[in-house]
């Protein structure tokens, strides 16, 4: 459940203020941590709507 919590932050809209704090893109940061491919494994499992929305759109983003 942590995994997915942590994956479903980082591809959230909250998680931009954290990036653009640090001065980091979320979408280069994602594509180099492999992001997608951790959220389409977890698209195979349980877990609440919002969260899956928030994965799926994530996926859709990093393919455009």
């Amino acid at each position: 459940m942590e995994r997915l919590s942590a994956t479903v932050w980082l591809g959230s809209k909250a998680a931009t203020m954290w990036f653009d704090h640090v001065d980091m893109d979320q979408r280069s940061a994602l594509q180099i941590v492999g992001w997608a491919g951790h959220a389409k494994e977890l698209l195979a499992g349980k877990m609440r709507p919002e969260k899956r929305r928030v994965l799926e759109i994530g996926i859709d983003a990093l393919r455009a």
